[in-house]
């Protein structure tokens, strides 16, 4: 079990290193309009790393929250429903469920799209005929942690979908535990359902502290930038 999604602290912590490295960029990049350049490079891709990663997790607390409001429509109703819930359950925080749910919300062409940013870096070019993306390149490679962050966008949503999965996989697991409990014995479907909905909040509360953690040390990184 993963208390936290990998990914979102990798990549905070390239964004607070990337913050830090602010005042080097003069060394890093020697022409002043190209700094210039570069800056504005940097901070638009934290912004729409963060913004993309935002609409993943939105999407994840979502599923979350209405997994919990059907459990709770079905705890006082029939219990020959309940074995359904914990088999949709299992389903919808799979891989493959997760990958469909990314990929229906745009968050999967938003993460591709930032990786061909990288992948091409010479699509986009400043007046004198030199990638700036390339620039941003440089700097980021000074980062450990955002070399990082940006390699795991060379395969779209995939490193981020495996992370969550782990993230995940004890909540997917207890439910798929439950799906082995008897029609009959409610009592014990009542209590496997109250355990994995409190697993949900647990999850979603741990997704909501770690997007607000990269809100705050992506804008102290843009406020070192300018």
């Amino acid at each position: 079990m993963s208390l936290n999604v990998d990914y979102l602290d990798l990549a905070a912590n390239g964004f607070a290193e990337v913050g830090d490295m602010a005042k080097d960029i003069s060394e890093v990049i020697k022409k002043g309009d190209e700094q210039a350049d570069t800056r504005k490079g940097v901070i638009l891709t934290v912004h729409q790393m963060c913004d993309t990663l935002q609409m993943a997790v939105d999407l994840i607390s979502m599923e979350l929250s209405k997994s919990i409001i059907e459990f709770s429509n079905l705890r006082n109703g029939d219990p020959e429903a309940l074995p359904g819930f914990f088999e949709r359950t299992t389903f919808n925080f799979s891989n493959a469920a997760l990958r469909k749910l990314l990929h229906d919300g745009k968050v999967c062409g938003e993460l591709h799209a930032l990786k061909d940013r990288f992948t091409q870096p010479f699509s986009d070019t400043t007046t004198g005929g030199v990638s700036f993306w390339q620039n941003v390149i440089t700097l980021f490679r000074r980062s450990n942690a955002m070399s990082d962050a940006i390699e795991g966008l060379y395969l779209g949503e995939i490193d981020f979908i495996n992370d969550a999965v782990q993230f995940l996989n004890d909540l997917t697991s207890e439910a798929e535990s439950a799906t082995s409990i008897s029609c009959s014995d409610t009592n014990a479907l009542i209590e496997a359902g109250d355990l994995c909905t409190n697993m949900m909040r647990e999850k979603r509360g741990h997704l909501q502290n770690q997007i607000k953690n990269l809100r705050l040390v992506a804008n102290e990184c843009i406020g070192k930038l300018h």
